[in-house]
Order: C-alpha cells, then sequence, then structure tokens
C-alpha cells in the first residue's frame, strides 16, 4: 500500500463513528452515523473515479468536498437540495440536521489539535451579488 492510500485510510479513521459530540440522544447518534457512512461512501466513490486511468501519487480532500456541499445544502431547496442529498448520502436526513452533525464533525477533527496532529479547516461560502 502506498503512501497515499494510507493517508486516505488514516483520514477515514477520523471519520469513524466512534462517539458523537452531541448530547446523548439515541436520534442524534443516528444521524451522526449516518452522515459519517454517508460522507466516506461519497469518498470513496468520488476516489474510484478521480483515479480511474491514473498512474501514480494522487490527493484531494474528500472531507473538504462534503463540507461544502453540507454548508450549501442547508439553504438549497427543491431539485437542488435533492441531488446535493443525493451526492452526500444523506436523502433521508433533515438539511439542518445535516448541518448539525458536520459540526460536530468538525469539532471532533479539530480537538485532535496538540496530540502530534495540526488540524487546518477553512471552508467559505461566497454568495453573488444580487442572488439570495
Amino acid at each position: 500500500m502506498n503512501s497515499i492510500h494510507r493517508m486516505l485510510w488514516v483520514g477515514f479513521f477520523f471519520m469513524l463513528p466512534l462517539h458523537t459530540t452531541y448530547a446523548d440522544k439515541k436520534s442524534q447518534q443516528v444521524v451522526m452515523k449516518q452522515v459519517i457512512r454517508g460522507n466516506q461512501a461519497m469518498a470513496l466513490s468520488m476516489y474510484r473515479k478521480l483515479v480511474r486511468g491514473k498512474t501514480g501519487n494522487f490527493f484531494f480532500s474528500p472531507y473538504s468536498v462534503s463540507m461544502s456541499l453540507a454548508m450549501a445544502y442547508t439553504g438549497a431547496r427543491g431539485k437542488t437540495a435533492s441531488e446535493m442529498a443525493k451526492v452526500l448520502r444523506v436523502r433521508r436526513l433533515r438539511a439542518l440536521d445535516v448541518y448539525k452533525a458536520f459540526g460536530s464533525l468538525q469539532q471532533r477533527l479539530m480537538s485532535r489539535n496538540g496530540k502530534g496532529v495540526r488540524v487546518l479547516i477553512a471552508n467559505q461560502l461566497w454568495s453573488q451579488k444580487g442572488q439570495r
């Protein structure tokens, strides 16, 4: 297994459903697990498509893609929201629950700082002037 594959598997390890940062409500834990599993499935699907026919090292950040989609999904409506939910693999979840789960996941990742790991995450959304 080359170093890139090891890095990807380490990245997936941090997304495993070990515990949640929510209060101990079963429904919130279920949402978190569904978001994490959906994120893993999306990441593996993207990876397979992106590396098909390529040789050599390859790196991409599935977390950044899914976090950005989750941020936009919260404000999406209609067909756009449906397509985003399909890509994120969270079709049965409310957009706000997905957003909260990603927020908790980010807090979990950031809590790894100072334990031999440095985590930096930056995502922003910009709207076009005149658009709502």
